[in-house]
């Protein structure tokens, strides 16, 4: 019997098994370089202008507060953090530290022409002009 072809098949079959192994390796350490995906909620907005300027979610998803930024714009720009800042309050009515559906946010101080910018930390989810 004749065995010369063993041997290269053998080697054929290592040299395929040691290129499947470095491409699980290679396929492993990029996943680890990849950039997390964060899910940015949707959501809509309503303004409304009045002594005070109302925004209120119309709807879609919560938005997190620890990842929500509102930055008004009157002249002089000023942020919204929820940390006891005066300018804003929102009234979560079920303490859950997100802005849900119906829930209102108020916003004190004036101006003639004022942007209000809702932003989560990945993006601006809406922005909203008042006396344009």
């Amino acid at each position: 019997m004749n065995d010369d072809a063993v041997s290269g098949i053998i080697g054929e079959m290592l040299l395929l098994c040691i290129v499947v192994v470095l491409a699980a390796v290679l396929s492993a350490n990029i996943n680890s370089l990849m950039p997390e995906f964060r899910d940015v909620p949707h959501a809509t907005f309503m303004g409304k202008s009045g002594q005070n300027f109302t925004i209120i979610h119309e709807g879609g998803e919560p938005v997190p507060l620890r990842d929500l930024r509102i930055i008004i714009d009157n002249g002089t720009v000023t942020s919204c953090d929820f940390n006891g800042n005066p300018f804003c309050r929102l009234n979560d009515t079920n303490n859950n530290n997100c802005w849900d559906f119906g829930e209102v946010l108020e916003i004190y101080g004036s101006g003639d022409r004022v942007k209000i910018t809702i932003a989560h930390r990945e993006k601006v989810l809406c922005r909203i002009f008042f006396g344009w």
